[in-house]
């Protein structure tokens, strides 16, 4: 994304100054006139001057059919993340980093190679943060826990919970991922054999979008709560329908969308009974503050050390109660 440009600021006292002398104009005036000029110039140097013609990345590859104004956003439909990237992976010529531009040109990379995502996500973690309105969005519903946490908040976090991710335990856990799995597979056999409504017989047809959640929710709730929510058997059950309401919510569409997120942040802390989605939040903190009672109560009443995410942070004693809410939700 442009930066500012450092020569607006001492642009601006130039104005201010000159503008009185040249055109007479008053100091309010002056002002007024400062501040629309630099506006018009932040949006060209902001939308085409900057990312056209001095970014450093304007030399990388970039899939055809961008825009003027609004580059390849119009190529991306709302419906699949990932599309069309996909596609440009394999059909524009690349050394390992694709850049493409969305509205009023803004840039974004997109890595296509291994070297290039292991550094990113690896071995320099840390130099690449979360864009802040995918921070804010996700903390809102996430907490900040491991998944959200920046900087030194993360690798405190990650240095207190590292034992629930030690190789023997996440082999450990290989039986659960069968297990669930098989008892997905069994489900959905059930369900395929089950006559469709108008349809006699088997219907042959399953939503599998329907099913992959709930049993990676059972698997999470066993490897990281120690707790089978049973979301697979039982879709309706109460972990299960806090987190529809979460993630079930309508995204904004048309030219709104955008300004609705803005004010969404920056009022967020002035209106939230009228927030659908703050409201699914709250519900997730209560699930969660329950699991974390129910926790307690059996540690205390089986004595017995346990390597879920859960248990680790209790047995660290470095997180608040209200940071174990972040990171089991």
């Amino acid at each position: 994304m442009a930066k500012y440009p450092r020569w607006m600021l001492p642009l601006s006292f130039a104005e201010i100054l000159v503008l009185p002398r040249v055109f007479g104009a008053g100091k309010a005036t002056s002002i007024l006139l400062t501040l629309a000029s630099n506006l018009v110039l932040y949006v060209l140097w902001t939308t085409w001057i900057y990312p056209l013609y001095f970014s450093p990345f304007r030399h990388l590859p970039e899939p055809k059919g961008g825009q003027s104004l609004n580059g390849h956003a119009t190529l991306i439909p709302d419906e699949r993340s990932g599309s069309p990237m996909d596609d440009w992976v394999n059909t524009v010529p690349n050394d390992g980093l694709i850049r493409y531009r969305m509205k009023r040109n803004q840039e974004r990379i997109l890595l296509t190679s291994v070297k290039g995502l292991a550094e990113v996500l690896v071995q320099r973690n840390y130099d690449f943060v979360k864009p802040r309105r995918l921070r804010f969005g996700l903390g809102r519903i996430l907490g900040v826990g491991l998944i959200i946490a920046e900087g030194d908040e993360h690798k405190q976090q990650r240095k207190q919970l590292m034992p629930a991710f030690a190789h023997r335990h996440v082999k450990d856990l290989y039986s659960i991922f069968w297990s669930k799995s098989v008892e997905l597979a069994q489900a959905l056999s059930t369900q395929i054999s089950e006559p469709s409504a108008g349809i006699p017989g088997p219907s042959n047809v399953v939503n599998i979008a329907d099913w992959l959640p709930r049993a990676t929710l059972d698997i999470i709730g066993v490897a990281g709560l120690g707790q089978d929510f049973h979301a697979i058997q039982d879709p309706d059950n109460e972990v299960c329908n806090a987190y529809a309401r979460v993630f079930d919510q309508t995204p904004p569409k048309g030219a709104l969308a955008k300004l609705r997120l803005v004010a969404r942040e920056l009022l967020s802390g002035l209106s939230k009974r009228n927030d659908s989605i703050a409201v699914a939040s709250q519900a997730l903190k209560a699930v969660s503050r329950k699991l974390i009672a129910q926790k307690q109560v059996s540690r205390q009443e089986t004595k017995q050390s346990e390597k879920d995410i859960l248990s680790v942070a209790l047995d660290s004693g470095a997180f608040t109660d209200e940071q174990l809410v972040n990171q089991t939700r």
